[in-house]
């Protein structure tokens, strides 16, 4: 994605601010004191909006199954926002032959396995195998708000 001067200056001054960190990859950054109070009290809110609503508290690491992920359509629409987890699976010759191939500069990450897991796209992804009998319009609700927060752009499914 080309980000025009004026997200470029912004994302920028964010950085200089200390709110975000850059890690030398665009768009992963880490996030500093101030960015994750920003986060908690935005949190803090809309659980306290909510609580009339008696909402179940559900919250997922930033990885969710691989057979979850083939089952939906976002391979096909969004494949530019799929991030597949992939890790070493061998013994000690094999390894030897990956660092082999890592010593020559060459393509080591084909010594990698896929993994079990993909990165979640949005927000709302794990919350599909779980969410069956759950008000959706509160998980839907939910995801849109925090998405909005997000620094780049979040692919949010058809089906909502």
């Amino acid at each position: 994605m080309v980000l025009d001067s004026t997200y470029k200056s912004f994302q920028d001054d964010l950085a200089r601010a200390g709110l975000l960190i850059p890690t030398g990859v665009p768009g992963v950054y880490g996030r500093g004191a101030t960015f994750e109070h920003i986060v908690e009290c935005f949190d803090a809110y809309v659980t306290q909006m909510g609580a009339h609503l008696n909402p179940e508290v559900m919250r997922f690491p930033p990885i969710f199954n691989r057979d979850h992920y083939e089952e939906i359509d976002h391979i096909r629409n969004f494949p530019d926002l799929m991030g597949s987890v992939h890790t070493f699976i061998g013994d000690s010759a094999k390894h030897q032959q990956m660092l082999e191939i890592f010593e020559r500069n060459e393509d080591w990450t084909r010594s990698l396995s896929k993994s079990a897991v993909m990165l979640c796209p949005a927000v709302c992804y794990p919350l599909y195998p779980t969410a069956s009998g759950m008000n959706h319009q509160m998980i839907l609700a939910a995801c849109k708000a925090f998405a909005s927060m997000n620094m780049s752009a979040w692919a949010l499914p058809s089906r909502h």
